[in-house]
């Protein structure tokens, strides 16, 4: 049986598991970053305490939306 929620040395979810509809998701002080795939991949990020979305990017390959991912998330 393979499981679907496996993660690469960089700490990342592997494509299997993002097309399995698995999503990536950090937050912190009420704001949350995920990371999805429907198609193409999605980050958004958005404050969850008053509803509000800071971006909703999109990208070709997993690759860029993780840097993009990493980029605009500093813990």
């Amino acid at each position: 049986m393979i499981n679907t929620l496996e993660r690469n040395k960089k700490g990342e979810l592997n494509e299997y598991s993002l097309s399995c509809g698995y999503l990536d998701k950090k937050e912190k002080n009420g704001v949350e970053i995920r990371l999805f795939k429907q198609g193409c991949y999605h980050v958004q990020k958005a404050n969850i305490l008053h509803g509000k979305r800071i971006f909703w990017e999109v990208f070709d390959t997993r690759k860029s939306a993780y840097e993009f991912f990493r980029k605009n998330w500093k813990e």
